[in-house]
């Protein structure tokens, strides 16, 4: 049942969980099993409420006939309703137990959001009729971020069988709608600029690896064509700013169509430094005593530039070479190299920001599998336990990524995440 009213009068729930979500109500009814005495009747509904939700700020335990009334956000709070010489006894079961299993009905749930941060502190440019001199820093930025998150839970049982599926999906769009007109801020390849996401890649774009003498043929070409010098009257170098390409070094595109290679020819790539699409997934079942779940996790649609010691396009003396690199570069004679040429770091011309090193961090993980086993409690009656489950659990054991790095959930060359293989005992007396 699905009410969509400020008020909400619950009547004859029995044993009932209430779902408040913004202004929508879920009843969710406890199915408990039939002549079972107290204790096993208590330890099952603790059982089920740890099952529910992992995502909920609070918990609020409520008597059987209650009129709600929401006049203040209460955003993902998770209402139990229960008998009252239940809670204590319950709260203390509950505290510290979240899961990762889902609730005990089918749900799908969207949400569209639309965030408008404004008033975001900046250095706005001073008119030139100030000369020199700098304004105060002010209130003047807006960033929007916009998009869907949704979810979906199901749990089902067939036969001895009770298993579980559940979905998230989250699409994020991010503008910079008010910064400083047409003038960007540019931190290393991060750049801000009205119209783009915050901290979108700001890079050349290479057109090739030079290996043939007909790649030369269009160095010497660009050459013959360049601009004048107005001044001179002379042709400019049209690679003074980076140097002039050699065979097996990048050669980067003229994007503004000036004849001319330089930092006026970079361009915005990606969609700033967090990912358009977060998502996961996952799913489990139990059977006579037995349990497995398992968790899925990614993103998608976050590209990032990326040149450290571990992944770069030039060599210093005593460095360590990255060994796709080292057996990917242009040497005499290669026609189908796919890293440019090795030059030491006094040469940094195939080592400009570009799209080159631009890197795809999109990936999906196993985050977890978890297998395990609970002892039939006719075996626990002499030892006065309630529950003894045996499990083993495995974290980030699979990952499937483009990603050329250690691991596409750091930022570089830094400690990554562990795979763990874990083993262990839970008892409940």
């Amino acid at each position: 049942m699905i009410v969509e009213n400020r008020k909400l009068k619950i009547e004859n729930y029995k044993n009932g969980i209430l779902l408040l979500e913004s202004n929508f109500f879920h009843l969710i009814p406890l199915t408990l099993s039939k002549d079972i005495d107290e204790r096993e009747r208590e330890f099952e509904i603790t059982e089920k409420l740890e099952n529910i939700f992992d995502e909920y700020d609070s918990f609020y335990f409520l008597d059987k006939e209650i009129i709600l009334e929401e006049d203040e956000e209460k955003e993902k709070t998770l209402l139990i309703l229960i008998e009252k010489d239940k809670i204590y006894t319950l709260l203390d079961n509950l505290k510290d137990k979240k899961t990762d299993l889902l609730g005990i009905y089918p749900l799908f749930l969207i949400e569209l959001f639309n965030k408008d941060t404004h008033d975001i502190l900046i250095d706005l440019p001073a008119p030139l009729l100030v000369g020199n001199a700098s304004i105060p820093t002010q209130n003047a930025a807006r960033v929007r971020n916009r998009g869907v998150e949704m979810n979906l839970k199901w749990n089902h049982r067939i036969g001895k069988v009770n298993y579980f599926v559940g979905g998230n999906f989250t699409f994020i769009d991010n503008e910079v709608t008010r910064f400083k007109g047409e003038e960007r801020s540019i931190s290393g390849t991060n750049m801000i600029q009205e119209g783009y996401p915050i901290n979108i890649q700001y890079v050349l774009a290479v057109d090739r690896i030079l290996q043939t003498d007909e790649d030369m043929l269009f160095v010497e070409k660009m050459i013959k064509d360049a601009p004048l010098d107005p001044t001179t009257g002379q042709r400019v170098n049209p690679f003074a700013s980076y140097g002039t390409p050699k065979k097996g070094d990048f050669l980067y595109k003229d994007l503004n169509g000036d004849g001319v290679i330089d930092d006026n020819d970079k361009y915005a790539v990606g969609h700033g430094l967090a990912p358009r699409l977060t998502y996961g997934f996952s799913l489990g079942a139990e059977w006579n005593g037995f349990d497995f779940s398992c968790l899925f996790q990614g993103n998608a649609g976050l590209q990032v530039y990326w040149q450290d010691k571990f992944y770069m396009g030039y060599i210093n003396y005593g460095d360590v070479i990255n060994k796709e690199i080292a057996e990917g570069a242009w040497r005499e004679g290669r026609t189908n190299a796919t890293y440019p040429r090795l030059l030491t770091g006094l040469n940094t011309l195939n080592a400009q920001p570009s799209d080159f090193w631009v890197q795809n961090k999109s990936y999906l993980r196993l985050k977890n599998v978890q297998i395990g086993y609970k002892i039939p409690k006719k075996l626990l009656q002499k030892l006065d336990i309630s529950q003894l489950r045996l499990y083993t659990s495995l974290e980030n054991m699979l990952t499937f990524t483009s990603y050329k790095g250690i691991d596409p959930e750091i930022s570089g060359t830094t400690y990554p995440t562990m795979k763990q293989i874990t083993v262990g005992v839970n008892v409940v007396f």
